[in-house]
């Protein structure tokens, strides 16, 4: 299924919208009448807004011509939007209802500069959309039937169909009974040039033929007019008056009943948010792995300051915060005044080592601090005994008490230990 055709049928007999009767027309992907049935505008509503919410088909509403007027008229605008803003003032004259109680809805303009318009009763609109709204329904467009006929300039086409006779011409819009068609039509073309002349009808009802062959041989006489008929059956008809329009018909859903159709895309709004949850959802994610990162790196200092620590003061039992805990010990002992603080000590070590004249061969490996002995002991790695014994005499200049306590050879140089402070 393509699409579907709520065709409203006319005459209405009832006088509520709600009664009125609807020829409900599926038509298939190919183009051709799918099926159809009669049923209740109501009715017709809620099955075409099913069918579309679950297989997204169009749905266009024909409304008889009986219901519309059509003129032509000149308008002070270059585009349909102006079109529509002038079109009060312009048609307000020529109505005789209230201009307040119709609605206008315009077509392209057209290469006379004239802008074709429809004029509609406002209530039958208003109730049309109102029950559209409460079935679900999003209408795609809504036509006259009459101007589905389609009409070039100097053409005129006319369709027979049931009692009926629908006419289309380039300037005029109608449907009339088949006993007044043919005086009629001949009044609403006036003494306009006519080219082409099309009849359709159909041709199982004797009454139709005759008329039609009464119209043809009618315009037939007239200089320069080519007529033809068209003979159709029941589907035949029905495929003329419900089939897709041609580019000239209006829609009548414009101005305030106008429906917007899904587009597909999201609107701007929904596309701001969605960059802004793109963004948000990025620089989260970037946090996270940072966090994390930063967290493993943190462990991985933390432990590396323990085992620091652990090599400083190997009296230590707990090392929850290798900082804090390096910080209080080296304060303890500032702030104390103490003669064998570890501050002093190992100050008093790199001092002297910076002091011999040529220190660039002694090394300080590892350091063990006794708090309780106020001794500091250095793993020295130098290139001879000379050195370590003038690294010795250069703590001694200091006032720092030191002795070597090791001494060994190893790979053409002197490791050894050297113990520095009370009671050494």
């Amino acid at each position: 299924m393509n699409q579907i055709v709520v065709r409203i049928l006319w005459p209405q007999v009832q006088q509520e919208m709600s009664q009125w009767q609807c020829e409900y027309v599926s038509i298939s992907l190919s183009g051709g009448i799918e099926g159809r049935q009669v049923l209740g505008i109501v009715e017709a509503f809620q099955q075409a807004g099913a069918v579309q919410l679950e297989h997204g088909v169009d749905v266009t509403v024909l409304l008889p011509g009986e219901l519309a007027i059509m003129n032509c008229v000149q308008l002070p605008a270059r585009n349909q939007r102006q079109a529509l803003q002038a079109l009060p003032f312009v048609v307000e004259e020529g109505l005789a209802d209230d201009i307040e109680r119709v609605h206008l809805a315009v077509g392209g303009k057209r290469h006379d500069g004239h802008w074709p318009v429809m004029v509609v009763d406002l209530a039958i609109m208003a109730s049309i959309m109102d029950l559209a709204e409460q079935t679900g329904l999003r209408m795609k467009a809504m036509y006259v039937d009459s101007q589905l006929l389609l009409a070039n300039e100097g053409d005129v086409s006319i369709l027979i169909a049931d009692e009926r006779v629908l006419f289309h011409s380039h300037q005029a819009m109608a449907v009339l009974e088949c006993v007044s068609a043919a005086s009629m039509i001949h009044l609403l073309l006036g003494n306009a040039a006519i080219r082409n002349v099309h009849i359709r009808f159909q041709s199982a009802v004797e009454a139709q033929a005759l008329l039609a062959q009464q119209l043809s041989t009618e315009f037939a006489v007239l200089a320069d007019t080519n007529v033809s008929m068209q003979a159709l059956d029941v589907d035949q008809v029905l495929a003329a008056l419900v089939l897709p329009p041609h580019n000239a018909a209006i829609n009548l859903l414009q101005g305030r009943f106008t429906v917007r159709q899904p587009s597909g895309k999201l609107p701007w709004w929904q596309l701001v948010a969605a960059v802004f949850l793109l963004a948000w959802s990025g620089q989260l994610l970037i946090q996270t792995v940072s966090g994390a990162y930063f967290n493993f790196q943190a462990k991985k200092m933390e432990q590396s300051a323990e085992a620091q620590y652990r090599k400083l003061f190997p009296d230590a039992k707990q090392v929850a915060n290798p900082r804090k805990r390096l910080e209080s010990r080296l304060l303890e002992g500032a702030n104390a005044g103490k003669e064998y603080s570890f501050a002093k000590l190992f100050s008093g070590s790199v001092q002297a080592l910076k002091s011999l004249p040529n220190h660039e061969g002694m090394t300080i490996e590892q350091v063990r601090y006794d708090g309780e002995q106020g001794q500091l002991e250095l793993e020295l790695k130098a290139s001879s005994i000379d050195q370590l014994d003038h690294f010795k005499q250069a703590l001694g200049k200091l006032g720092l008490s030191s002795k070597i306590s090791s001494a060994n050879d190893t790979d053409g140089g002197i490791t050894g230990r050297m113990q520095i402070g009370k009671g050494v």
